[in-house]
């Protein structure tokens, strides 16, 4: 767990800067004395964002409209490394398996 989250303040839709804070309600304090009321701070430590892009509905956008890249936290890494890991497992087993019933089928050719 961080001490400190980065957050997007925006306003209207703009991201117009980008700043370090402890918690949501403190970066939201700072945003709107900054900019007004109609501001908000939006935590995005996980996210490729950048000052001039455009946040809605949950999500960010640079400013040529493409979806930034949602990095994810450790704990959703973490679990997506684990489930690649078991797939791969899997997949090496099967092919362990085909590799010796190639070699076995060989032998039998050969003898």
């Amino acid at each position: 767990m961080f001490y400190h989250q980065i957050y997007a303040q925006i306003v209207d839709t703009t991201v117009v800067n980008i700043i370090v804070a402890r918690e949501t309600e403190i970066a939201n304090l700072v945003t709107r004395k900054q900019y007004g009321d109609e501001a908000l701070a939006i935590e995005c430590t996980y996210w490729d964002c950048a000052i001039g892009d455009t946040y809605r509905d949950g999500v960010f956008y640079d400013s040529e409209g493409d979806q930034r890249q949602y990095k994810g936290d450790e704990i959703e890494n973490i679990n997506e490394l684990q489930r690649e890991n078991a797939k791969l497992k899997a997949q090496t087993s099967e092919d362990n398996e085909t590799l010796l019933d190639h070699e076995f089928r060989l032998m039998e050719l050969e003898g």
